[in-house]
């Protein structure tokens, strides 16, 4: 064992490395009774509920719109996002000259935006997803703007410079209201 690994690090790097699959590694580690837990997961989905939450991010409105599904929701919800870990397929080397590697690097799941709603759709639209699509991720987010035009939604956002959360002019036009959520990185990947 490498020093200051311990035995999960080393099944992680043996991941990484090409040497065990994820599988092999979620089994050596069960094996091994290092009680941690599987390394790929998600927390109970009963402990985030979306329906519950008062403040509902962008993508995760657009996303009720879309599949009108709490569980659709709570994929595109951050802290839920934050709590879940999965194994991504990578190419990689040590430096410009080392050897190359093919490996499975375990990653938490990176803030939902926009286009991650948007590069999502098909992989949902193609698995065993329960929840079946009202309309495209396009359609609702149109509704949306359209529903926030006509007052019928309120949407909020949180001042860079106060940090204090305020409401948006109803008045807003689709592209200011997209122009702003770009540059908070709401829409970019």
């Amino acid at each position: 064992m490498r020093k200051g690994f311990g035995p999960r690090d080393e099944l992680i790097d043996k991941v990484q490395h090409g040497k065990l699959t994820p599988e092999q590694a979620e089994a050596e580690a069960l094996r091994l009774g290092l009680g941690l837990g599987p390394f790929a997961r998600c927390p109970d989905p009963y402990s985030f509920d979306p329906m519950a939450e008062v403040w509902w991010s962008l993508p995760m409105a657009v996303g009720w719109i879309a599949w009108r599904s709490p569980d659709r929701v709570r994929e595109y919800w951050d802290a839920y996002r934050q709590e879940c870990w999965d194994w991504h397929f990578q190419k990689w080397r040590v430096g410009v000259d080392g050897p190359e590697y093919e490996g499975f690097f375990l990653e938490q799941r990176r803030p939902a935006t926009l286009l991650r709603l948007y590069l999502a759709e098909p992989y949902v639209a193609a698995g065993d997803d329960a929840s079946e699509q009202v309309m495209s991720v396009k359609d609702a987010q149109h509704a949306l703007w359209q529903a926030l035009g006509e007052g019928l939604v309120l949407a909020t956002g949180i001042s860079a410079q106060s940090s204090e959360r305020t409401l948006s002019p109803r008045h807003a036009t689709e592209h200011q209201i997209a122009a702003q959520s770009a540059s908070l990185g709401v829409i970019g990947s």
